[in-house]
């Protein structure tokens, strides 16, 4: 195939391929395609599609994302990026810097405030992310505050720039069926031309958020949560534009009093803002949220007069669900990502930051099953499914319980102010107020559910969001140290570089002539890069070397491309059958 360059880069730093530029903008040296192709078809431009249409480009895995919309929706629209999304980021060679220049002022950002307005009597408050030395060492990347926006504008310049990717918006994807070939030939509508396009592809990647057609289409149920009640929750966003920067600082302002309930979200607290109310429609009907009507809300919340502009107000609703499959059973390289695969309420952000690790997780498995480093690639790629759908469940679980501990705040609230919006003096209700505020910790503070999540370990009811314990073992994540690697500080997670295993071995495990050997044996090269304590990288304090149990014993540790461990092994010969079964299933 050949390469495909960027196509108009306008001033957003958006690649642009104009829609009636479609029909023969791909083409293969393969004779049986006589239509556009492309290795994968990823239908979605949002934050998760063109992730991971990045992280396949890093492969060398050239593909296309389409996006029914010509321009970006106003909402819903994310905002905080956890330690792991950034994580993935920082192994994909992202600026990491300059995402959180784009984002908002870690002193502006690092508040959650409950107040009976913005200028009014402050009901409590909570640190985003862990406010623990602690936990803060447990990751080289603390959580950010970027607007989805600015987000989607950095990894469409990213995307741009790989020469790998082409997009393409105003492109609808309406069906897709296995040819005699064994492809994907899908029926992509273009919504300014009105014309159809077939495309053919080895892998199909459905991104398309939370409405997605294409689950129905793949044959994909998407039941609600299991052992929970179906509350659907609906909600009114409205942005609008303010200078509210002299105002108390914070990223999210939850507003409780009689006179009004709402959620300020400051995505740049000079200039724009969004404001999010629940309704039931069973009382109110959605005319009722007129452009007065919201403007009205707005001003009653602020507190005070200040001048505003309204952008755009969106209706809109959800409800904890996790699809039944990843993988469509129907057609089988077809899969399902982000909010396409789970959706869960806004509260405690984990949509967006679950879609990017389920981008991760699918990509290398893309990528070393088209490197034959497996003989049995259905079921390497069928782990896709057996890993993440667990982490989906959890999340799920939790977002659920965020949403009733905020229900909670906001009726014993109501209950103790009743029609005064004044200071609580008494110190009963005092204390019972601060315990209600700290119920909802887990919205904001959630290492566990961030990092904390191991592969093949099913979670047993609700996780201990608040906590994690990092260790040595199957399907955990590598943990996470600063060690010397030539003059350089790394990560150790710096040491996993996504295009191979990585084994971390003790100085004396193995000679350095033997080690490399292990990515020669058998007929599929696995590639396998390895690093000696105490030789190739050093950890000065010894407390990461304790934890790995490497401090005593001869030892290596296998890690997977995504960062995951295999295992850890005593001598070379366990660790090449480690290695080889898990990758070859079929022995």
């Amino acid at each position: 195939m050949t390469s495909v360059s960027s196509h108009d880069v306008t001033g957003t730093g958006r690649a642009i391929l104009p829609a009636s530029a479609v029909p023969g903008a791909h083409r293969s040296a393969n004779k049986f395609f006589s239509t556009p192709e492309t290795p994968v078809l990823i239908v979605g431009g949002g934050p998760i599609g063109v992730t991971c249409g990045i992280l396949l480009a890093r492969y060398g895995i050239r593909n296309t994302i389409i996006e029914k919309h010509a321009n970006g929706l106003d909402l819903p629209k994310a905002h905080v990026l956890g330690s792991r999304t950034l994580e993935i980021f920082r192994q994909a060679g992202f600026d990491i810097h300059r995402l959180r220049k784009i984002g908002s002022n870690p002193e502006d950002s690092g508040l959650v405030r409950f107040a009976t307005s913005l200028i009014g009597y402050e009901l409590g408050k909570i640190i985003i992310g862990s406010d623990s030395k602690e936990d803060l060492a447990f990751t080289p990347e603390s959580l950010a505050n970027v607007p989805q926006p600015r987000l989607e504008d950095y990894l469409y310049e990213v995307a741009a720039q790989t020469g790998f990717i082409t997009l393409w918006r105003g492109i609808e994807w309406r069906s897709s069926s296995v040819n005699s070939n064994g492809l994907e030939e899908s029926i992509l509508f273009n919504r300014r031309t009105l014309n159809t396009i077939r495309m053919q592809s080895k892998y199909l990647l459905a991104c398309d958020g939370a409405n997605a057609s294409s689950r129905l289409k793949l044959d994909i149920p998407f039941p609600d949560l299991p052992g929970q009640p179906v509350i659907k929750t609906h909600y009114v966003t409205v942005y609008f534009e303010a200078d509210m920067s002299h105002l108390s600082s914070g990223i999210l302002f939850f507003i409780i009093s009689p006179s009004r309930i709402g959620t300020f979200i400051a995505y740049d607290r000079a200039s724009t803002w969004a404001f999010v109310m629940i309704y039931d429609p069973a009382n109110t009907p959605a005319s009722v949220f007129t452009d007065d009507y919201c403007r009205s809300a707005i001003a009653t919340a602020i507190g005070k007069p200040i001048p505003f502009k309204i952008l755009s107000t969106t209706i809109w609703s959800t409800h904890p669900r996790v699809a039944k499959q990843y993988r469509s059973s129907t057609h089988p390289n077809a899969f399902l990502l982000g909010d396409a695969a789970h959706t869960f309420p806004p509260t405690g952000g984990l949509g967006l930051n679950t879609g990017i690790a389920d981008a991760h997780n699918l990509a290398w498995k893309i990528f070393a099953a088209e490197n034959s480093w497996t003989t049995d690639a259905c079921r390497l790629l069928d782990s896709y499914q057996s890993e993440r759908r667990p982490v989906a469940l959890a999340n799920a679980q939790q977002s659920y319980v965020n949403q009733r501990a905020l229900a909670e705040l906001v009726e014993f609230i109501l209950s103790i102010v009743g029609g005064v919006e004044s200071p609580i003096t008494d110190s009963q209700s005092l204390d019972m107020l601060e315990k209600a505020v700290l119920k909802n910790k887990s919205h904001f503070q959630a290492i566990g559910l961030d990092i904390g999540y191991v592969y093949g370990q099913e979670p047993d009811g609700i996780l201990p969001v608040g906590e994690y314990v990092p260790g040595c073992f199957p399907g955990a994540r590598l943990p996470h140290a600063w060690v010397k690697v030539g003059a350089e500080t790394r990560s150790t997670l710096d040491l996993a570089d996504g295009h191979s295993f990585l084994v971390l071995a003790t100085r004396g495990f193995a000679s350095a002539e033997s080690l490399p050997l292990v990515c020669n044996l058998g007929p599929r090269r696995i590639p396998v890069k390895t690093f000696r304590l105490g030789v190739d990288f050093f950890d000065s304090e010894g407390r990461w070397s304790k934890l790995m149990n490497m401090n005593v014993n001869e030892t290596a540790i296998l890690v997977r491309p995504d960062q995951h461990i295999v295992c850890q092994a005593q001598d070379m010969n366990r660790l090449t059958e480690e290695l080889y079964a898990y990758l070859d299933f079929s022995r």
